[in-house]
């Protein structure tokens, strides 16, 4: 753990406020999420310099698209890199074989022993956000760690001083941040990756509230989860509805859409085949598998079309060509239509080719 996980980021700086404890960032493929991921990640952590107050006021930064605001996300970058390689912020990227012992921690081969084949116990990315949180939340105790923290809480609790403990503490859990970015949260099984420390993380249990829950890791190890600690995950509607998500998962974390933006489409022509076919898609599939815009930023229409699109609606439709075809069509009342389905081709091999 780094000595001081501040230090980079001394100067003045301005942090967002009225930061959810766990939040995801959802929407269709293509709108933003990663990359408003580094936006919120700085603001969080005290990188912003501008007077944005919320994760909301972030995720709208971009409405204009200005120089400006490119310089914002710039700036947001800078900080989300200082930030990260001090530890102020951590990032994981969720698959369907991620699993407790990578996310939490268990058994690893000891590589240090050469003679035997012997396992050590390895903590994971979420015990080491964790920790790096608590430290940073010890005023005057620079080197504490999750379980210094909790034998100390412990041995009042035994004392009979428990009651008023999380009042009493030198620990300042409002102030410095520590970010944990979980990439595609909803691609794991969350149920399998947390196990039970699912409900450490509600704002009510963790380090520092009146109702701190601890539990045993399967080490032996005290474990809790400090209030600085901030959970924001993302995930892509087009994989799964927010109605198919884990219960657990849906209970204890709040939830920012991103949709697709058609005002920083600024080419008119592609602007127009934007529209068209998301509105054909929202009306055969819905919202959750719309095509966001920055699939659209790009500067060549038939890369970006057969590219990424083509690819794209092939999967959502399972490879029928016809259905494909009739997301392009422009069914739009009371305006000049275009006709770019007659753009679209099918080679010999049967796969769909833009030559518009």
């Amino acid at each position: 753990i780094p000595k001081d996980l501040s230090s980079p980021l001394k100067e003045k700086r301005y942090g967002l406020k009225n930061i959810p404890p766990n939040f995801i960032l959802f929407g269709p493929p293509g709108t933003g999420k990663t990359y408003k991921t580094v936006d919120i990640a700085a603001g969080i952590i005290g990188g912003i310099k501008d007077g944005i107050d919320s994760v909301e006021e972030i995720i709208n930064v971009d409405e204009k698209n200005t120089s400006e605001e490119k310089k914002f996300h710039e700036d947001n970058t800078k900080a989300f890199n200082i930030a990260f390689n001090g530890g102020r912020i951590h990032f994981v990227t969720f698959h369907q074989n991620y699993s407790y012992e990578e996310f939490v921690g268990g058994l690893r081969p000891d590589e240090n022993n050469e003679d035997k084949l012997r396992f050590k116990w390895k903590p994971g990315i979420f015990i080491k956000a964790c920790s790096h949180a608590l430290e940073l939340a010890a005023n005057e105790k620079p080197n504490e760690t999750v379980q210094g923290y909790l034998e100390n809480w412990f041995l009042n609790k035994c004392k009979g001083k428990d009651s008023d403990f999380h009042e009493k503490n030198k620990y300042d859990f409002l102030s410095e941040k520590v970010v944990l970015i979980i990439d595609e949260i909803n691609r794991a099984n969350i149920s399998r990756v947390f196990g039970e420390l699912i409900t450490l993380i509600e704002d009510d249990k963790r380090i520092g509230a009146k109702h701190q829950l601890i539990l045993t890791l399967p080490n032996g190890e005290k474990f809790g989860v400090p209030r600085n600690l901030i959970i924001m995950g993302t995930m892509n509607t087009a994989d799964k509805s927010l109605a198919l998500l884990d219960v657990a998962l849906r209970r204890r974390f709040e939830f920012k859409g991103l949709f697709p933006k058609e005002n920083l489409v600024k080419d008119e022509k592609k602007k127009k085949l934007f529209k068209i076919i998301n509105n054909n898609i929202l009306k055969k599939k819905g919202r959750d598998f719309q095509i966001g815009h920055s699939y659209f930023m790009e500067e060549d229409l038939k890369t970006i079309i057969n590219g990424k699109v083509l690819p794209l609606l092939n999967e959502y439709f399972r490879g029928d060509n016809k259905k494909i075809k009739e997301v392009f069509t422009d069914t739009r009342k009371d305006t000049k239509k275009i006709e770019p389905q007659n753009d679209i081709e099918e080679t010999d091999g049967g796969v769909l080719k833009f030559v518009g």
